[in-house]
């Protein structure tokens, strides 16, 4: 929409991605009379819907017994937005299911759960509980902090108290080296270390050992884990496993007597970096399997995974029970926004706003590293404290604004999906999110509400043909859940996999049938052999070409360095077209200028 006050003509072109080609079309359609019939701005406005008259709004409020709701009036009568929907989202608490105490769980994990208050559980979490006894593979599926953590890992706890209980009068004073029955899996390693105090609660209660072990544990704290102290479970992510199986360290030994894989924010697992996942899981069930003569017994746990049973049979190669539970404690007020009289940031900016000056615990999502960025620098502008949470931000920064946040000394982050994952930053009083599929948005918005107050989300839709369409037709996008999916028989993931699988451990002939092709291709670029009736790799081709290899498809990282500093770091192939030479870069909402990029 282009307006001239002088002249009080104003005009509406479809949309051009490039404003200036807009506008100079803008110009050209005047300087030949097409512009049809021209309106003043209030007319203009009514005319193409741009925004919703007051006597809808005022029903909309009404509806949701918000009228005297000030801060949605506040939002609701900006004269800058069209309201798309306002609806509020309220479900009973879930399901409650039988005490603790009458369920086959160890005195322990009981004392453990009255110490957090917890006397019954949830429906769901009791039949998760009994599956997993009974030793099914399972998928639980259940809003954001509605108890996931306690569904799988208090019956697998159980469960490896039970199998070391026989030697546990044997263990000396200081301990004796056992050995790992259980791997919890995060996709990130902020989450692992976030969950490891929930799930440390329930097995120390049982002499049960937990530790952490990835890419950021002491070297240390890897050789006790190695040789003094073999916990029972440990905390990790894929990336460790695939690397120390197939380079055959210690660990990769250590977790052969694994019988249990749990895998939280199953949903992660899509596209590419899902394929990956599906061959890794292959090889530790090989390697553990050979060892314990059983399969492993699978559990998943997700928020937001509308095609559980497909989903998690692509990715897992097996059939899983899916578990779901429902409810949430606090009702949330949805608002679905469409930015007409300024931009999609613009209204963020002023959500954003308006909840920090009512003290509103707020999180604000964006898609991109930049989006979240820029948000926080034009929040500083007007003198909004907020804070940046991202990946390529340093492990203790991120920790420190999750700190400030958890503890109320920070009232507002400016995030790209890394919250979206369940690290405990307390209660959220308002979730902002720029344009995601719906079961994302519902993945956010879990996080409001949590102590049973009021919450809010707000959807600010974009300047493009999607939004318009989502303008239009606001149930579509409620409806318009998002499918995830992975192709485990991408032949070029299954490659690299098979290479990694012969490095794991010799693949038989017996094996290599559903594999053949890729078993051939490996042998004709001389990263396999067959010898003795088993394929053998070239050790040292081989691993050059799997340290190069990333299972998340992306490339390496790249760090940022301020006066002798890393302050942060940014992955390639992105860091050639953001870090070049005198580019300006936004890191934790401050701007820099790139003096140099170096190999």
């Amino acid at each position: 929409m282009f307006v001239c006050i002088q002249c009080n003509i104003c005009s509406i072109l479809p949309f051009a991605a490039n404003h200036d080609d807009a506008y100079l079309e803008f110009l050209d359609r005047y300087d030949n009379g097409q512009l049809g019939e021209t309106h003043d701005v209030e007319t203009l406005v009514e005319h193409e819907k741009l925004l919703r008259p007051t006597s809808e709004i005022n029903s909309l409020l009404e509806y949701n017994n918000a009228s005297n709701n000030e801060l949605l009036k506040s939002i609701l009568y900006s004269k800058k937005d069209y309201v798309v929907d306002c609806r509020t989202l309220s479900e009973p608490e879930p399901e409650v299911g039988g005490e603790l105490a009458d369920l086959p769980v160890d005195r322990g994990i009981i004392e453990a759960a009255m110490s957090k208050k917890i006397e019954r559980l949830y429906k769901f979490q009791e039949d998760s509980l009994m599956q997993i006894l009974c030793g099914e593979d399972v998928v639980i599926v259940a809003p954001t902090a509605s108890g996931k953590t306690e569904a799988f890992s208090i019956p697998i706890i159980q469960k490896i108290s039970e199998e070391i209980s026989h030697f546990s009068s044997l263990r000396p004073k200081f301990g004796i080296k056992g050995k790992v029955l259980a791997l919890f899996v995060y996709p990130t390693k902020a989450l692992a270390r976030d969950q490891l105090p929930k799930v440390k609660d329930f097995a120390e209660h049982l002499g049960v050992n937990v530790s952490i072990f990835d890419g950021d544990t002491t070297k240390i704290e890897k050789d006790r884990i190695l040789t003094t102290l073999i916990p029972e479970i440990v905390i990790t992510n894929f990336d460790t496993i695939h690397y120390h199986l197939f380079n055959r360290t210690r660990f990769s030994r250590l977790i052969r007597t694994v019988r249990y894989l749990v895998v939280d924010e199953a949903h992660n697992y899509t596209g590419v970096f899902g394929a990956n996942i599906h061959h890794i899981v292959k090889r530790l069930q090989r390697i553990t399997s050979f060892n314990n003569k059983k399969d492993l017994q699978i559990v998943a746990a997700s928020a937001t995974l509308p095609n559980a049973d497909e989903f998690c049979t692509s990715l897992f190669g097996r059939k899983m029970n899916v578990v779901r539970g429902r409810g949430r404690k606090g009702k949330i007020s949805l608002v679905l926004l469409f930015p007409s009289l300024h931009s999609q940031r613009s209204l963020m900016l002023d959500l954003l706003k308006q909840a920090s000056a009512r003290q509103m615990k707020t999180i604000a999502f964006s898609k991109s590293h930049l989006g979240a960025e820029l948000l926080a620098f034009y929040s500083s502008k007007q003198n909004i404290p907020v804070r940046v949470h991202r990946a390529g931000l340093l492990p203790q920064v991120r920790k420190s604004v999750e700190d400030l946040f958890k503890s109320g000394h920070l009232k507002a982050i400016s995030a790209t999906p890394t919250l979206e994952l369940g690290i405990d930053i307390g209660d959220i009083d308002v979730i902002i999110s720029d344009t995601v599929p719906i079961n994302r948005l519902i993945q956010r918005l879990g996080r409001a509400a949590r102590s049973g107050q009021d919450g809010y989300a707000f959807l600010a839709l974009g300047n493009d043909p999607i939004s318009q369409y989502y303008k239009h037709h606001p149930n579509d996008y409620i409806e318009d859940q998002e499918v995830v999916y992975t192709d485990p028989t991408n032949s070029f993931v299954e490659e690299y996999q098979v290479l990694a699988m012969a490095c794991d451990r010799p693949i038989l002939m017996s094996e290599s049938t559903p594999m053949w092709n890729s078993i051939q291709k490996l042998i004709s670029n001389d990263l396999l052999r067959l010898s003795n009736g088993k394929f053998v790799p070239n050790y040292v081709k081989a691993l050059d070409v799997l340290r190069n290899f990333s299972i998340r498809g992306i490339g390496a990282s790249v760090s940022i360095i301020y006066v002798g500093h890393i302050i942060g770091e940014r992955q390639m192939p992105q860091a050639l077209e953001e870090l070049h030479d005198g580019a300006v870069y936004f890191l934790s909402g401050r701007r820099y200028q790139v003096y140099k990029l170096t190999s």
